[in-house]
């Protein structure tokens, strides 16, 4: 071909021209083999059969295919005819083709031209067709087109089809199902397009490009096998339904909280904002879709699947998408069907079922789909975290934590009561921080009632009651057990990645909620083994354990991560296996998992966790924005500041970064095969600053140290571990208790006239005391070192609190030190001081008595004793008195001892006693003078 001739070869051209022909127009005329006329859509194929060359000008625009004389395709496109463009017009040379079409709405002259042709002319075609080819497909007939050109070919179908594109390999770059609209084809590319419904498809293509197509026609044949593939929770793109097309799911991460705002749903589950359906995210099932679209089964060369993707909007009810999906099947008017889904698509195909399906399922092979729910589902609501990436968790977590309350598909996730039942387990604890004065309140919710009460009661910032009482009425829907047993069922399970199991979720005495914590469970990091199988025992065989499943056809693979597991060359080797009639586990699927022994790393404060393990993989944060689970069954979780590593146990080593002031605690604890807690190392408050980085490692059997290195200087400090627990101390659930004793001298009213020692005594029989504190007066906190002495007066208020080992607090003990060494004032006086004359008569004293304590206060005050010099008269000369009482009133005798010349005396004795038990007495005196001299 000889396309666009150098320009400096077609003015070589005229300027040798000119001068014999002169004016070009007039010299074509005389010259050419005749101008051809062309209208609208018409074409013409020029052959040169003569010795010479021709040159062909265009009044218009044209597209053309230019043939060499060996057959081969030498040049093709789309060009503007303007015959004085020289860099436009086509050089025919003998032997070759040329094909040009009208592609205006005007009528289109095209010239050949030749110099030296004598009456030579080329012989020409005229073709009075339609630009266009129109291919017809009725419903189960298919074509496939090759493009062999080297520009993008454009197909318009009329209605909906199903596409394969193709690359040369054979492989499957894109695929669509129930599609609408325009479609093409790139160079180098095959695409196949499928009618499969009730409407006749036609398509329009451009003539000159249809023949170079290569079309291949078919029809379904009986013996292909109708598979429909479903996606998980989150795996079906959605895109906005008001007519701009933007991509809501997975959204451009430069608008995510617009984006993701547009998937908010009304209070009864329902869309928000009108949002459609599209293909399923390529990431994570383009291998599974690709081998399945491959699939030779007979080894003839011909698939033997017809493929269909059942995309469906994730956050709505699964009874809605079970019911599209039996609309979805029941157009393609097929007998039988076989189901492959991952995660959710599982439950929403076992809902189809239910709906009275069974007989249109030839086989239905789930992939990690939680049959009894999944305790992650709970993390999910509370962080938002539902993706299995720290960048997009970063990202679309707050987004999507504020759509998820309204979302019906997440309850539907959340554990079943037969995950209750068959596993006879729970998941989910409480865990109120109720200050410094009770201990902690823990609150294991064992029953699915128990755990819905829980979350309708204390989980109202998120909770919609409406849909958390109906997941209920949904899962026994299911009818699970019977309706797997319908149908031909294969279940194909994770384990092997540590999976959140018993949730905790911490709260503050306000019931405010701070924080998660998890347990772990076998599991795909997602899905706990015991859900996706539907329960299983465990059997000993040789100090090993193993789950075996309690349906047939349970295949185990080990280590993939759940998002991972559909496009896992070894899970898509059994699915193909299952397809084909064989089912026996594949080359790296077991029929049984070996539980292997679980490490938890989990880290309190302002600090980066970072694990590595001997071939140096990583699992932690990769900068501020993303992390990576790069250790074989590792997983990675954030609440708040709380970072929280959950891995198959070994020795790993550990690096915690600072990033901002505080303290860290850093608890290690081991799990044996069965998930029970068997040890627990801990390192508690740890000042951290922003430089800081401390690393130990995760040999529990040896001893285990931290190195601190406080502020990035390299001076290092040793830590020890604040507490080492054994399987005792490590599920001790008991508080401990605390008491205290007094050491002083102690009155009946709680006050004490010495210095006092106190001392604390803590028991716990389990873990053991870790510390206790105290306070005095409502201040500050102190960690208790021993006896705390007293000897200033006053009074002095002192809380106590007992730890234990496993961070469990007693309620606080209170008592008061309160100490008076000070008597008290006492001040006595009389209406008489001297009784006169001697007549023998009793009067009548008064006493005024005034006692004060500024500490204790007063208690008592008594008269102690009225005594007299003198004996006593005979008479009673001391009358009224009531001793040992508050009396200031008595009788007195005028009388006297003639022989006394002192005269008598009456001495009365005043006592007061304070609160303390200090004691202060007075006396004063009455006298009976011998005479008045």
């Amino acid at each position: 071909m000889r396309w666009k001739i150098r320009f400096i070869s077609i003015i070589i051209l005229v300027i040798m021209f000119l001068p014999m022909f002169g004016d070009i127009s007039r010299a074509s005329a005389d010259t050419s083999s005749g101008m051809n006329v062309l209208d609208p859509g018409q074409s013409i194929e020029y052959t040169n059969n003569t010795s010479y060359p021709f040159r062909i000008d265009v009044s218009g625009d044209y597209d053309y295919e230019h043939i060499n004389s060996d057959s081969s395709i030498g040049g093709y496109g789309s060009a503007n005819g303007d015959p004085w463009s020289f860099g436009l017009t086509t050089t025919m040379y003998p032997g070759e083709s040329l094909r040009m079409t009208n592609t205006t709405e005007n009528q289109l002259q095209v010239s050949p031209m030749c110099v030296f042709c004598g009456n030579a002319q080329l012989s020409f075609v005229l073709n009075n067709g339609p630009a266009m080819e129109y291919v017809t497909l009725q419903k189960g007939q298919s074509v496939n087109f090759t493009n062999s050109m080297k520009w993008t070919v454009p197909i318009n179908p009329n209605g909906a089809y199903d596409y394969q594109h193709i690359e040369a390999d054979g492989s499957i770059i894109d695929y669509g199902n129930n599609e609408v609209g325009g479609n093409s084809i790139s160079p180098g590319e095959g695409l196949r397009i499928t009618n499969k419904y009730d409407d006749q498809l036609i398509m329009s293509i451009p003539y000159d490009y249809y023949i170079h197509l290569n079309p291949v026609f078919s029809n379904l044949t009986t013996n292909k096998k109708t598979v429909i593939f479903i996606p998980a929770f989150l795996g079906t793109t959605l895109t906005a339904n008001d007519g701009s097309n933007f991509q809501l799911w997975e959204p451009d991460l430069d608008n995510i909280s617009e984006y993701i705002s547009l998937l908010r749903l009304n209070s009864d589950g329902s869309s928000a904002f009108p949002v459609k359906v599209n293909d399923p995210l390529e990431e994570y099932y383009g291998g599974m879709i690709t081998a399945l679209n491959k699939f030779d089964g007979n080894k003839d060369g011909i698939p033997d699947l017809d493929v269909h993707v059942f995309p469906y909007d994730w956050r709505l009810d699964n009874r809605i998408n079970a019911e599209n999906l039996q609309v979805f099947i029941n157009k393609l008017n097929v007998d039988k069907v076989t189901i492959i889904a991952h995660s959710m698509g599982g439950l929403l195909a076992s809902k189809y079922i239910a709906l009275g399906n069974s007989q249109k399922v030839d086989k239905l092979i789930t992939i990690g789909t939680p049959y009894l729910g999944a305790p992650k589902g709970l993390y999910a609501f509370e962080t938002g975290n539902l993706m299995d990436n720290f960048l997009k968790d970063y990202l679309l977590s707050q987004p999507l934590k504020a759509i998820a309350p309204n979302m019906s598909s997440a309850y539907q996730l959340l554990p079943s009561r037969m995950y209750f039942d068959i596993n006879n387990t729970y998941y989910s604890r409480q865990v109120i921080n109720n200050g410094w004065f009770k201990r902690n309140s823990v609150i294991n919710f064992t029953s699915y009632d128990a755990t819905n009460y829980f979350l309708l009661q204390d989980r109202k910032d998120w909770v919609n009651p409406s849909l958390l009482n109906d997941v209920d009425q949904f899962q026994q829907s299911l009818d699970i057990q019977n309706t797997l047993n319908s149908v031909n069922s294969y279940l194909i399970v994770g384990h092997g990645d540590k999976t959140q199991g018993l949730v905790t979720e911490n709260f503050n005495q306000n019931l405010v909620y701070d924080n998660t914590d998890y347990e772990p469970i076998d599991g795909d990091g997602t899905v706990p083994l015991i859900s996706a199988s539907l329960g299983g025992r465990v059997v000993n065989e040789n100090g090993d354990y193993y789950f075996i499943g309690n349906r047939s056809n349970t295949y185990f693979r080990k280590g993939v991560e759940h998002s991972a597991l559909p496009d896992d060359q070894t899970v898509i080797n059994q699915v193909l296996q299952i397809i084909n009639g064989n089912y026996t586990a594949v080359s790296g699927m077991d029929d049984r998992a070996k539980f292997s022994q679980s490490l938890k790393v989990r880290v309190e404060s302002p600090v980066d966790l970072n694990i590595y393990d001997q071939n140096g993989n990583h699992l932690g944060p990769v900068n501020g924005t993303q992390y990576e689970e790069n250790i074989p069954s590792g997983t990675y979780y954030q609440s708040g500041h709380t970072k929280t590593a959950l891995l198959e146990y070994g020795n790993y080593n550990i690096k915690l970064v600072g990033t901002g002031y505080g303290t860290a605690t850093l608890i290690l604890q081991k799990y044996d095969e069965l998930n029970k807690l068997i040890k627990t190392i801990r390192f508690d408050n740890v000042d951290v600053t922003p430089k800081t980085i401390m690393t130990t490692t995760t040999d529990m059997g040896n001893s285990i140290q931290l190195v601190v290195d406080k502020n990035g200087d390299g001076n290092t400090s040793i830590l020890k571990p604040s507490a080492v627990l054994d399987e005792t101390g490590s599920n001790d659930q008991t508080p401990p208790s605390i008491s205290f004793t007094i050491d002083g001298t102690k009155s009946n009213y709680n006050w004490y006239n010495s210095d006092v020692t106190l001392s604390l005594q803590g028991q716990d029989p389990e873990s053991g005391i870790n510390r206790m504190e105290y306070r005095l007066n409502d201040g500050d906190a102190q960690i208790y070192q021993g006896p705390i002495k007293f000897g200033q007066e006053g009074q002095t208020k002192i809380d106590a609190v007992a730890y234990n080992n496993n961070r469990l607090n007693s309620d606080a003990v209170t008592t008061n030190i309160n100490i008076d060494k000070t008597p008290p004032t006492l001040s006595v006086s009389l209406d008489k001081n001297e009784l006169w004359a001697p007549n023998h008569k009793l009067e009548t004293v008064n006493a005024k008595v005034i006692a004060n304590d500024s500490l204790s206060g007063v208690a008592k005050i008594e008269l102690v004793s009225i005594t007299s010099n003198e004996p006593d008269s005979g008479l009673g000369d001391i009358q009224n008195a009531s001793y040992g009482t508050f009396d200031t009133s008595f009788d007195l005798r005028a009388e006297r001892s003639g022989k006394n010349k002192s005269g008598r005396v009456y001495t009365i004795t005043y006592k007061v006693t304070d609160l303390a038990g200090n004691v202060t007495t007075q006396s004063v005196n009455v006298t009976v003078s011998h005479d008045q001299r």
